[in-house]
């Protein structure tokens, strides 16, 4: 991902999804992330238990009508049986929870999104849904969202992280010539970012990460997997991609 300039969401075409569709998604990432724990739970229990309980979530989806709802990923993860998940598959769901904090957030049920230089208390999130075995129809017909100009903001600020993150895992293999420019387009993103409202005040011309100037802060991997998670679900939220399997991440 090449350097951008920060006003270049100006020319999208967002179309956002339907809120109905939306809720149907927040259920369903809820769902998995709870799959993914009954799966990090079956390396400390008896899995045949939690097997039920997997069995259990799976109906309760396709009672309720959000089986068409998955990914073709998902679908992999919800059939199958507790324990013999590949552990890449247990990591994606139980990231998916990032994914799930903006979706919340557009629903109003959340007040601010989560800062993007932490993960999502994904128990809080949880806690914001129907559980299994409610219902869910109602809910998902009364689904509001937020206006579009501030989701398509929360969108561009993502994609901005997105992009640092790309510049940041491109490092280590850049040229001296490169890390210059690089360099530039780091403190002309987090300025201009900051001055449009879509960044906080850059540290050391940088974005900030926890009070400290990107390049310098701690976890770069788990920054990548947060940034890249919350704008898949922004991108699909204003429409980007055919469906949550083929949301680009590159616009």
């Amino acid at each position: 991902m090449e350097p951008m300039p920060a006003e270049e969401d100006d020319s999208l075409d967002i179309t956002l999804r339907d809120p109905d569709e939306v809720a149907s998604r927040s259920v369903v990432l809820a769902a998995l992330c709870r799959r993914a724990f009954l799966e990090l739970d079956a390396e400390q229990t008896d899995g045949s238990e939690l097997d039920e309980d997997r069995f259990d979530l799976l109906a309760w989806l396709r009672d309720e009508d959000l089986s068409d709802h998955f990914s073709t990923e998902e679908r992999v993860i919800f059939q199958a049986p507790v324990g013999s998940l590949d552990p890449g598959d247990t990591l994606m769901a139980t990231w998916s929870a990032e994914a799930l904090a903006p979706l919340c957030w557009a629903l109003g049920l959340l007040p601010a999104l989560p800062g993007p230089d932490r993960p999502a208390n994904a128990e809080a999130l949880l806690g914001l849904l129907p559980s299994p075995d409610s219902a869910t129809g109602s809910w998902r017909e009364d689904a509001a969202m937020r206006d579009e100009d501030a989701i398509a903001a929360a969108r561009e600020a993502a994609e901005l992280w997105a992009w640092r993150a790309t510049v940041q895992e491109l490092w280590a293999t850049a040229t001296v010539a490169e890390r210059n420019d690089r360099l530039v387009a780091i403190r002309d993103v987090a300025h201009e970012g900051a001055a449009l409202g879509l960044l906080p005040p850059p540290v050391d011309d940088d974005i900030p990460v926890l009070g400290r100037a990107y390049a310098t802060a701690g976890d770069h991997e788990t920054l990548a997997i947060i940034a890249e998670w919350r704008l898949r679900a922004l991108n699909w939220l204003c429409g980007f991609g055919d469906s949550w399997d083929t949301v680009p991440l590159d616009i």
